[in-house]
C-alpha cells in the first residue's frame, strides 16, 4: 500500500511476462467481444432481435445431452415447433443453446416427451414490436455495460500498476469478477472455436479468486508475512478452481449433470462467492493492525467486495434456482440489481480508493479536467440511452407523428441535463477536490499574509513549516544565496551554485525534479525564488510521507508560494539594508556634527 516500499516486484523473464500478457489479453478479449457483440445485438445495431421464446436448463433427470425446456412462450418460435414446457431438447449442433440465435436461422433438434423421440426443427423469429423481451433490452444493455466497466477499471490498475504484484493481482482479479450474458456471439458455432470460448468464459471465475492473495498481500504490508501453510492452502483452492470448473465446463456443454451434487448452475458463483468472502477475512484481519489513514483504504476495499459478494451470493441462488448462469425474464430484476451492484457500486468505490486515497502508487494524479471530461461524457451517454428507452417505451406514432412531441423530449431532455450536469460537478468537487481546496486556500492565505511579517528569519520558518502542512509532512529546507555565491540553509548547510538542479532552475524558471537532471540533491522537489532572473534561494521538498506524487496543481500553487515568498524575503531584506543604510547616514552624520565641534574647539 502507498507509503510502503514492494518487497517483491514482478521479476519474471521476459518472456514468461509476455505470456502473461498475452493470456490476460486473451482473457480479457473474449469477453469484451462477447460483451460488446451482446450489447450491440440487444440494441439492435447488427440486425433484428431474435425472439428468445424458450430455454433449456440442465435437468437430472433428463437423458445425457437432453436439456428441459423453461419459460416456453406459447406464441413463440420454440411452441410452434411442438415444444412445451417440460419437455427434454437435444440441439444440432448439440452446444446450439450456448450460440446467440439469429433471425432466420433453422436449428434441428430432437424431442424426448415421455421417452419418445421425434426429429423437428426451430425457424427462430424476430422479436416483434412491444413483446415484453423488448421492453427489457435497456436493461440488459446497461447490464452489460456494466459488466464492462468492471472490466475496465481492472485493465486500468493492470496499466497503471505493471510490476506491483497486488495491484497487478486486484486488476485481474477485477477483470473476472464482473460477469455478463454466458451466449456465445453466432460466428463461433464451429467446434473448435466455440469449445475454447466456453472454457474462456468459464475460467474467469477462476480469476476472481486471485482476489485472495491479493487480500493476503495487502495484509502482509500491514501485520508482516504470513505462514507459508495460508499460501498452500490457496494453492489447493485454485488447483481444486481450476479443475472443477473445466469439469463444470464439460458438465454444461454437453449437458452431462456430472456435477449437481456442486449446485449445478451456481457452482462458478459459488466458487466466486467463497473466494471474495476469505479475501474480505484477510482484509478485515489486516485492517484490526494498521494505521488510522490505512483503515480508510482498506474499508473502502472491504466496502467494495462486500458489493461484489452480494452479488455474487445472489447470482449463485438465482443460478440454483433457474438452472441457468444467467436467469430468465422472472429473475430480470435480480440481474439488472447485481448489475448495478457489480458495474457501479463496486468498481465506484475501488476506483475512489486508487484514485482519491491511492490504493496503490500508479503514478497517476487526478486532473480536474480529466474528470470532469469524463463525467461529462458519461452523462452524455447516459442521456442517449435515457432518450432511446423513453422511445422504446412509448409508441412510436406519439414522437414519430408529431414533431411538437420529439422537440419536446428533446427540449426536456436538455433541461434535465444541464440540471443534473450541473449538481454532478458540484458532487464530485466536493466529492475528490474539496480538501484540495481547502488546502490551497489555507496556502494562499498564509502567502499574503507573507507580506506583513518583518523578520526574514520568522517568515523562513514559518513558510517551511506551512508546506510541511500543506504537503502532510514532507521534509522541508529553505537555501538562501550567500555572500560567498553558494546556497546554504538555516542549519548552514550548503549547495554549490552549479549544481545540476539549481542550473535548471535559472533556465527555466521553475520547478524541477532533481532525480531527473542526474542531481545530487535527495528531494522530490526543487521550487526556485527568482529575483530579476537570478536566483535567490530556492526550496526542496522531500516526498510525502503518504508516498502520493506532487499533483500538477500542487506544483503549480507551490512554485507560485515559493516565488511570493521569496519575493517577500527580499523585499524584508532591502527594507533591512535601507534601515541599515539610514543608521549608518545618521551616524556618519553625527560623527561628522562632533568631529567638526572638536576642530572649531581646538580652534
Amino acid at each position: 500500500m502507498t507509503g510502503r516500499a514492494e518487497t517483491e516486484k514482478l521479476s519474471w523473464p521476459r518472456w514468461q511476462q509476455v505470456l502473461l500478457i498475452a493470456l490476460l489479453v486473451l482473457l480479457i478479449g473474449n469477453r469484451m467481444t462477447a460483451l460488446v457483440d451482446m450489447a450491440a445485438y440487444r440494441s439492435g445495431l447488427l440486425g433484428e432481435i431474435a425472439l428468445n421464446s424458450g430455454r433449456a436448463i440442465p435437468d437430472p433427470k433428463a437423458p445425457a445431452g437432453f436439456g428441459r425446456m423453461v419459460e416456453v412462450d406459447p406464441n413463440g418460435p420454440v411452441a410452434k415447433a411442438g415444444i412445451r414446457n417440460g419437455d427434454f431438447v437435444r440441439t444440432d449442433l448439440p452446444y446450439y443453446y450456448q450460440i446467440r440465435p439469429e433471425v432466420g436461422d433453422r436449428i434441428n433438434f430432437t424431442l424426448d416427451r415421455d421417452g419418445v423421440r421425434s426429429e423437428h426443427q426451430i425457424v427462430v423469429e424476430p422479436l416483434p414490436v412491444g413483446h415484453e423481451q423488448a421492453r427489457s433490452n435497456g436493461l440488459r444493455i446497461a447490464n452489460l455495460l456494466a459488466v464492462i466497466i468492471s472490466i475496465l477499471v481492472g485493465c486500468f490498475i493492470l496499466w497503471r500498476g505493471w510490476g506491483n504484484q497486488t495491484a497487478m493481482l486486484l486488476g485481474a482479479a477485477l477483470t473476472g469478477v464482473g460477469r455478463g450474458g454466458s451466449n456465445q456471439p453466432p460466428w463461433a458455432t464451429d467446434l473448435g472455436l466455440a469449445a475454447p470460448m466456453w472454457w474462456l468464459l468459464i475460467l474467469f471465475f477462476v480469476i476472481a479468486a486471485l482476489l485472495i492473495p491479493f487480500a493476503m498481500r495487502m495484509f502482509e504490508q500491514q501485520a508482516g508475512a504470513l505462514p507459508r501453510w495460508h499460501w498452500r492452502l490457496f494453492n489447493i483452492w485454485i488447483v481444486w478452481c481450476l479443475v472443477s470448473l473445466s469439469i463444470y465446463g464439460g458438465d454444461r456443454y454437453w449437458l452431462t449433470y456430472h456435477m449437481t451434487w456442486a449446485g449445478g448452475a451456481g457452482y462458478p458463483s459459488s466458487l466466486m462467492s467463497i473466494s471474495i468472502a476469505v479475501a474480505i477475512a484477510y482484509l478485515v484481519a489486516g485492517w484490526r493492525v494498521s494505521s488510522a489513514a490505512e483503515r480508510n483504504r482498506i474499508a473502502l476495499i472491504v466496502f467494495a467486495l462486500s458489493a461484489y459478494l452480494f452479488a455474487a451470493v445472489l447470482n449463485s441462488w438465482d443460478s440454483m434456482q433457474t438452472g441457468s448462469i444467467v436467469g430468465g425474464e422472472s429473475s430480470a430484476s435480480l440481474i439488472y440489481f447485481n448489475a448495478a451492484m457489480q458495474g457501479v457500486v463496486a468498481p465506484g468505490l475501488l476506483a475512489y480508493a486508487v484514485l482519491r486515497h491511492k490504493l496503490f502508487d500508479l503514478g497517476f494524479a487526478v486532473n480536474r479536467t480529466l474528470v470532469f471530461g469524463a463525467i461529462g461524457v458519461l452523462l452524455l451517454v447516459s442521456f442517449a440511452l435515457i432518450e432511446w428507452a423513453i422511445k422504446q417505451a412509448i409508441p412510436k406514432v406519439w414522437y414519430g407523428g408529431s414533431v411538437y412531441i420529439s422537440a419536446g423530449i428533446a427540449v426536456s431532455l436538455y433541461l434535465l441535463f444541464n440540471r443534473i450536469h450541473h449538481k454532478v460537478e458540484h458532487a464530485i468537487e466536493r466529492l475528490f477536490f474539496h480538501q484540495w481546496q481547502l488546502n490551497e486556500q489555507a496556502l494562499r492565505r498564509f502567502v499574503r499574509a507573507a507580506a506583513h511579517v518583518e523578520k526574514p528569519e520568522a517568515l523562513a520558518g514559518n513558510f517551511a513549516a506551512e508546506l510541511a502542512r500543506f504537503t502532510g509532512g514532507a521534509n522541508v529546507a529553505l537555501y538562501a544565496r550567500t555572500a560567498e555565491g553558494h546556497y546554504a540553509d538555516a542549519s548552514g548547510a550548503t549547495i554549490d551554485a552549479d549544481e545540476p538542479a539549481l542550473a535548471a532552475m535559472r533556465a527555466e524558471q521553475g520547478a524541477v525534479v532533481p532525480a531527473e537532471l542526474g542531481s545530487s540533491i535527495e528531494a522530490a522537489l526543487a521550487l526556485p525564488m527568482m529575483h530579476q532572473a537570478a536566483l535567490a534561494g530556492f526550496v526542496l521538498l522531500g516526498p510525502k510521507p503518504t508516498g502520493e506524487d506532487y499533483r500538477p496543481d500542487e506544483i503549480e500553487v507551490l512554485g507560485w508560494a515559493t516565488q511570493q515568498v521569496g519575493l517577500d524575503l527580499q523585499a524584508i531584506r532591502v527594507r533591512e539594508l535601507e534601515l541599515t543604510n539610514l543608521k549608518l547616514v545618521e551616524r556618519n552624520r553625527t560623527l561628522s556634527e562632533i568631529l567638526t565641534s572638536t576642530a572649531l574647539a581646538k580652534a
